[in-house]
C-alpha cells in the first residue's frame, strides 16, 4: 500500500493509465491535502485523450482547494468547452470562504451549477436551527411526493451542517435511535449522509446492516459514509460479517475495504481471499486488493488467471500491471499485462467514439 504523499507522484506519471488509477486512489482517501489540486490540474493538462481528460476533471468536486487553485479552475472553466461542466461542479462545491472571498465573484455559466452555488450561499448564512427545520421540510416533500426528494440539496445540507460547530449532537444521536435499517425512508438516507460528514463511526453497525438492504440511496449511501469514516474498526466488523452475509453485502462491504486505506483492510482482504470459494467473491476482493494498490495483488491475483474470477466485472491483467507499476515490480508477465491493458484502452475508445 502507498501513503498519499507516495502516490501525488504517479498523478505526473507518463502512462495516462497510471495517472487516472493515482487520481481515482487519491480522492478515495478522503485527504483534505490541498496540494493535490495543482498536481491533478498538471494530470489534466498532460492528458492528450480528449474522453480521458474528462475522467481527470471529472474527480475535482472531490478535492480541496485554496484561492490559488479555485482561480485557476474558473479559468478553465472559461477557456476549456468540453469540461466546463466537470471545472464548474467543481467550483459549485469548493469551500465557501473561498468562493466568498475571491477577488473576482465567481460567475458559472451551467443552470445546474449556479443554482447548486446559489443554494450553497443562501444556506451559509443561515442559522443552524433553520438548517434542520429545512432538512426536516425536504424530508416531508418527499414523504408525500418519492420523485419530489432532492438529493442533491440534501447532500449540500449534510455538509454544511457537519461543518457547524453548533450542531446540537444530542438531536442527531436522537435521530440514529430511530434509525430502521429494515424499513430505511429518507430519514435514514439524511442520516446516512450526516454519519459519513460527522464520521460517526459509532453508527457503523447500522449502516453496515444497511448494505444488505435493497433500496433507492440507502446502500450506496452507507457505503460511502463508511469510506469517509476511513476507519479500521469499520473494515474489522467488515471481517466478521462477510462470508456470513447476502452478494449485495459483499458487493458493497468489498468496496469499502478498497477504499478504505489503511493496512487493517489489506491484511482482511488477503485474509477473506484465501477463504473465498466462489467466483463471484474472488472477483470483488482481488479488485478492492488492487483498490487498494497492494503488492500482494499480484501474487494472489495471477492464481485467478485465466478463468478465476468475472473478466466481465473487469480486466483482472490491467489491475496487476497497474498495482506491479505503481509497486515498481518488474514481474515476468509485466509486458503482457501491460498489452492487454492497453488494448483494453483502446476499446474503450473505440465504444465511447461510437456512441
Amino acid at each position: 500500500m502507498l501513503s498519499v504523499e507516495e502516490m501525488k507522484s504517479f498523478l505526473l506519471h507518463d502512462e495516462g493509465l497510471i495517472r487516472r488509477y493515482a487520481a481515482k486512489y487519491l480522492v478515495r482517501t478522503q485527504t483534505n491535502d490541498e496540494d493535490i489540486m495543482p498536481l491533478f490540474i498538471k494530470a489534466y493538462r498532460k492528458e492528450k485523450d480528449v474522453m480521458f481528460r474528462g475522467y481527470i476533471a471529472m474527480q475535482m468536486e472531490n478535492l480541496s482547494m485554496n484561492s490559488e487553485t479555485v482561480n485557476r479552475v474558473y479559468r478553465l472553466a472559461k477557456n476549456v468547452a468540453k469540461d466546463r461542466h466537470h471545472f464548474e461542479r467543481a467550483l459549485a462545491y469548493a469551500d465557501m470562504n473561498i468562493i466568498k472571498s475571491a477577488p473576482k465573484k465567481i460567475r458559472l455559466s451551467i443552470k445546474e451549477y449556479k443554482d447548486i452555488l446559489k443554494y450553497r450561499i443562501e444556506i451559509s448564512q443561515k442559522d443552524t436551527t433553520t438548517l434542520l427545520e429545512e432538512f426536516n421540510n425536504l424530508k416531508e416533500i418527499a414523504k408525500n411526493n418519492y420523485e419530489e426528494f432532492d438529493f442533491e440539496k440534501a447532500k449540500i445540507l449534510s455538509k454544511e451542517l457537519s461543518n457547524r460547530s453548533n450542531l446540537p449532537m444530542e438531536k442527531i444521536h436522537k435521530w440514529f435511535e430511530k434509525y430502521s435499517w429494515k424499513n430505511p425512508d429518507f430519514d435514514e438516507v439524511f442520516m446516512c449522509l450526516i454519519a459519513g460528514d460527522l464520521k460517526l463511526v459509532e453508527y457503523a453497525d447500522l449502516l453496515l446492516k444497511s448494505l444488505r438492504i435493497d433500496w433507492d440511496y440507502i446502500n450506496e449511501e452507507s457505503m460511502y459514509a463508511l469510506v469517509k469514516m476511513q476507519s479500521p474498526l469499520v473494515v474489522e466488523k467488515i471481517e466478521k460479517m462477510f462470508l456470513k452475509e447476502n452478494k449485495g453485502f459483499q458487493c458493497y462491504a468489498s468496496t469499502v475495504l478498497g477504499d478504505t486505506k489503511t493496512l487493517k483492510s489489506e491484511e482482511i482482504l488477503v485474509n477473506l481471499l484465501k477463504k473465498a470459494n466462489t467466483k463471484f467473491l474472488n472477483t470483488q476482493l482481488i479488485f478492492a486488493l488492487c483498490d487498494l494498490g497492494s503488492e500482494k495483488a499480484i501474487k494472489l491475483g495471477e492464481k485467478l488467471l485465466p478463468d478465476g474470477y468475472d473478466d466481465s466485472f473487469d480486466s483482472l491483467e490491467e489491475n496487476l500491471y497497474i498495482v506491479s507499476v505503481i509497486n515498481d515490480i518488474d514481474h515476468p508477465k509485466l509486458n503482457d499485462w501491460k498489452i492487454i491493458a492497453y488494448e483494453n484502452e483502446k476499446r474503450i475508445r473505440s465504444i465511447r467514439e461510437e456512441i
